[in-house]
């Protein structure tokens, strides 16, 4: 005689998906009266009919996106996938939002934020962090509804993490649909991108265009060799001049081992003739005063060009 398996372990569970279970779940461990009683004993709260979460797990983001899926058995969308994806912008997100197949059910949740796509089937989802989640192209259509710029922040992002062209593609190709721009308007800045060099840092992307409105034109990662060693790669750089910029961030650039390594790399960049301007992200805030130094070197270094 075949033994059945055993049941899965309800707090393991709830462990794997951030303190949160839906009832449906639970109802294969635990019978009715059981759930009942790890509630009125307060070791579990509900949250709504369909999902209990545990009292002894601290309420976090993840807990009220995992909430939020089970609730309305949609998947992460739109910034909360953006944030899961760790696509650029959005790591300090705090929105809910989740996608529904055009089919199913409408569970809504009052905390969230409900999408319908007709376009959405089950090979554009995964998990991450034991969330459901749309998969990062479908995660970039997304934010384009809500803009350009924030898509491009994500888009290049995406691409300096290593998410290949050719995929995000294909599954444009599928949610190309008449009277949506979004899916166009993610491919164009694809394009555009896949054959040009593409910035290493938003910041370096945004300092590049403050510098070009104020009629300062640099080049993207611009190498510096001596010889046939390579010194360094200026974020942007006016090459003619041999003036470099700096983008520099709190979270490569300042602990001591890092200001130890840049220091060193400067030194040697500088022995070539380059001066070295450092701009940190503070210094946006006061980009009239980092603009007026680079005035003064550009005026300084202008004679020398030939």
């Amino acid at each position: 005689m075949t033994k059945k398996p055993d049941p899965p372990d309800v707090h393991l569970l709830m462990a794997g998906q951030h303190g949160a279970a839906a009832t449906t779940q639970v109802r294969k461990t635990l019978r009715w009266s059981q759930q009942r009683a790890l509630v009125d004993a307060r070791i579990w709260q509900r949250d709504n009919q369909r999902v209990v979460t545990s009292r002894s797990t601290p309420v976090t983001w993840h807990q009220r996106m995992m909430v939020a899926t089970l609730t309305t058995r949609g998947v992460a969308s739109h910034a909360s996938a953006a944030r899961l994806h760790g696509l650029d912008g959005f790591s300090r997100s705090e929105e809910v939002h989740v996608t529904l197949r055009y089919h199913q059910r409408r569970h809504q949740h009052p905390n969230a934020s409900v999408h319908v796509s007709r376009v959405l089937d089950p090979r554009d989802q995964l998990a991450i962090q034991g969330i459901p989640t749309v998969i990062a192209p479908v995660c970039l259509i997304q934010i384009a509804e809500q803009s350009d710029e924030v898509m491009i922040k994500a888009l290049e992002g995406a691409m300096r993490d290593g998410i290949s062209p050719t995929w995000i593609r294909q599954v444009v190709s599928r949610y190309d649909r008449p009277g949506c721009s979004a899916p166009r308007r993610l491919l164009r800045a694809l394009d555009q991108r896949v054959d040009g060099t593409l910035p290493r840092s938003w910041f370096q992307r945004l300092a590049g265009r403050l510098l070009t409105e104020a009629g300062i034109e640099t080049v993207d990662e611009h190498p510096i060799h001596d010889g046939r060693r390579l010194l360094a790669e200026l974020d942007l750089a006016i090459p003619q001049l041999r003036i470099g910029v700096e983008c520099q961030s709190w979270q490569w650039h300042a602990t001591p081992e890092a200001q130890r390594r840049d220091a060193a790399r400067k030194r040697n960049v500088r022995r070539l003739g380059w001066e070295i301007v450092d701009l940190w992200w503070s210094d946006l805030e006061r980009i009239d005063d980092v603009l007026a130094t680079l005035m003064i070197i550009i005026g300084e270094r202008q004679p020398d060009l030939v």
